[in-house]
């Protein structure tokens, strides 16, 4: 049992260690959240895609960085994070910690900086 958390973590931490980030949107506090269009994938009625965001210091205590697999309804724009990495350093590669996501789906607002983020990802 010990091997199979060994694995599931390792692969968690590094999935995405060679991820092609294009920037998608930023926030007046200069939070900044980025795409990896090469990971969307289609699954039934569901998109999937790697988030990473960047916080500037001080914002999230010991946070700088996150990296989060969304499962996004593109009909009615939903999401949750599947699976959620934090980081202390911006380029989210040191000292990985998983998070338990939220289980509920989230509906952003029109015009909400995560709305715009589900916006691109949803028209790729």
């Amino acid at each position: 049992m010990k091997y199979f958390y060994l694995t599931i973590f390792t692969f968690l931490t590094f999935a995405n260690a060679h991820a092609e980030w294009t920037w998608s949107v930023e926030s007046d506090d200069g939070s900044t959240f980025a795409i990896d269009f090469a990971s969307i994938r289609d699954k039934g009625e569901y998109r999937y895609a790697w988030v990473k965001g960047v916080f500037p210091l001080g914002k999230i205590p010991n946070v700088r960085s996150i990296k989060e697999l969304y499962k996004v309804d593109c009909a009615i724009y939903k999401f949750r994070p599947e699976q959620r990495t934090v980081y202390e350093d911006v380029d989210a590669s040191k000292n990985p910690i998983i998070v338990p996501p939220e289980s509920d789906y989230l509906f952003p607002q029109p015009g909400s900086l995560l709305y715009a983020l589900l916006d691109d990802i949803c028209k790729k």
